[in-house]
């Protein structure tokens, strides 16, 4: 169980590492860096998937204490954490940026409880499909 903790603790430090601060410190790192996220596209699914992996996450790990069993109890507990995660993530993100909020954090919000949900939605088919308790 140690495992699953250590996994989401090291999740959790990569997606608030500001890892496009390292591009200051290298230009190879920076071209890369903007190589691979600088679409939108890849901006957008890149959240996605980190959000909907880290919601995954949480609800096989707090599913497990009793008086989270219920779906509603459950799900609503992870879309705010995850809420919690986002504005952290934004938070850092504009304090190395030195600017204030603005759409493009909103949007980025948006993203990450879409794929938030997508995570729940991957969660509750896998439940469905296994035929354990949902």
């Amino acid at each position: 169980m140690w495992k699953r903790y250590l996994f989401l603790s090291l999740w959790l430090l990569g997606m608030l590492a500001p890892m496009a601060l390292l591009g200051r410190f290298s230009t190879h790192y920076n071209h890369l860096f903007n190589w691979v996220f600088g679409p939108v596209y890849m901006h957008v699914v890149s959240h996605a998937v980190l959000f909907a992996v880290l919601a995954f996450m949480l609800t096989v790990l707090i599913s497990r204490i009793a008086w989270m069993r219920t779906n509603g109890r459950l799900f609503m507990t992870v879309l705010g954490l995850v809420i919690l995660v986002a504005l952290l993530q934004e938070s850092l993100q504009l304090t190395y940026k030195a600017r204030p909020f603005a759409s493009d954090e909103v949007f980025d919000i948006f993203v990450d409880l879409s794929g938030a949900c997508l995570g729940l939605l991957i969660y509750g088919l896998t439940k469905w499909r296994t035929n354990l308790k949902f």
